[in-house]
């Protein structure tokens, strides 16, 4: 089902779209005009800008509908002719209105996905220079869409009074970040959005293809490396793997979580990223391949009570690739009451999709493969997260199929 569109090269103005640049201070982003949305900037600074939809359907972005997950394709080009050296760019979807438009999105959930001119630029954004692709596609339902608390009619994010906040805008970013890192110091040039289309499909009619990963019990790699196939790590966690599940809490139960990431992924520490071979496979277990459609599910549960009313600030799922092309990621936040976090009892599954587009040029053993991941979070200034956090999250499974529609 059609849902939103719009191509600028039949326009003569970006509206209703807006752009907005962050850290002048550092950077700058030259944004324009050209029957497209353009964003232009130099190899030096800290280079962050971003055009954005409006919030509300009637104005240009997107409804929330139940049961369902949206196709979005996005189209863009760059006047760069170099391979690696265009400017990374990112596309969010996001329940989140900062310009208030008398909605106020309370960003609830969101799905970003990064694209990165990496080895031979295969999935960068069309160039003149004989490399990347115009067309990209991106999958995106909120992570909780199949959990009970999310559709419960009493307080569900379908209620009379969540139903007007419960929107999305569609947000594109060039995130020229200087420095190593992703050999950000090297990139420079125009970036542009020609024209994005929007549908739907419900999500009773998907169907599994092949199950390519399926990992019912989680064992812990550092502890047990020769037996254990998953990493845990983070800075400030107590990392429990017990009966094949594995639960996060606060390494302090009394000071909480103030600022952690802890990161779940298969695996064991021995992951060659730039000479591959046989020992990268068990940390990216998914064969890679061409314009396939992914499905990631997680199942979570609330392991206390506690846990239910001082979650951690975000969980996300998604999936990327040794050669960091391409990022998916799927998120959930605490906000509006906990309405998409884990519960007690038994495990609720938790999903994100994810579309392969090009299948990296690398022919290093082991490049062409994907992995999925779990993230935990707590930050007290990330997405409206409170300042600590007491409770926990437990992990029960993780599981990777190809699915069409």
């Amino acid at each position: 089902m059609d849902e939103q569109s719009l191509d600028w090269t039949q326009q003569e103005s970006p509206e209703p779209w807006q752009f907005s640049q962050f850290n002048t201070l550092r950077g700058s982003v030259t944004s324009s005009f050209e029957n497209a949305l353009c964003m232009e900037v130099a190899a030096e600074g800290v280079n962050i800008g971003s055009w954005f939809s409006p919030y509300s359907r009637d104005r240009g972005g997107i409804d929330l509908v139940n049961n369902n997950v949206y196709r979005c394709q996005f189209d863009f080009v760059t006047d760069q002719t170099s391979v690696g050296k265009t400017p990374l760019i990112s596309m969010i979807i996001s329940n989140f209105d900062p310009d208030g438009g008398g909605f106020g999105g309370p960003n609830v959930y969101h799905g970003v996905t990064f694209i990165l001119d990496h080895f031979g630029g295969q999935n960068a954004p069309l160039s003149s220079g004989s490399f990347g692709r115009e067309s990209h596609w991106i999958w995106f339902t909120p992570p909780p869409v199949l959990t009970p608390q999310w559709r419960d009619p009493m307080t569900g994010i379908f209620t009379a009074g969540n139903d007007t906040i419960n929107d999305m805008r569609i947000r594109f970013d060039v995130l020229d970040i200087d420095g190593t890192s992703w050999l950000g110091g090297e990139d420079f040039g125009k970036v542009c959005l020609t024209r994005f289309d929007i549908d739907r499909f419900n999500l009773d009619d998907k169907v599994i293809v092949e199950t390519l990963y399926d990992a019912q019990e989680l064992t812990d790699a550092i502890a047990d490396p020769i037996n254990g196939a998953h990493l845990a790590v983070g800075f400030d966690s107590q990392i429990e793997f017990s009966d094949g599940n594995v639960t996060l809490r606060p390494l302090d139960a009394d000071a909480g979580w103030t600022n952690e990431l802890v990161g779940i992924v298969p695996g064991d520490t021995n992951f060659p990223f730039f000479t591959g071979g046989p020992e990268l496979e068990d940390n990216y277990p998914v064969p890679w391949g061409d314009e396939c459609l992914y499905e990631i599910t997680a199942s979570f549960s609330a392991p206390d009570e506690l846990s239910e009313i001082s979650s951690p600030d975000m969980i996300r799922i998604g999936i990327d690739n040794p050669t960091q092309e391409l990022i998916g990621l799927g998120n959930v936040t605490a906000n509006l009451m906990r309405i998409g976090m884990p519960k007690m009892g038994e495990p609720q599954i938790y999903t994100a999709f994810f579309h392969a587009n090009s299948v990296t040029l690398s022919e290093v053993p082991g490049h062409r493969r994907l992995r999925p991941r779990i993230d935990v979070i707590c930050h007290g200034g990330l997405f409206n997260g409170t300042s600590t956090n007491f409770g926990g999250v437990t992990i029960h499974s993780m599981t990777v199929n190809k699915v069409r529609f």
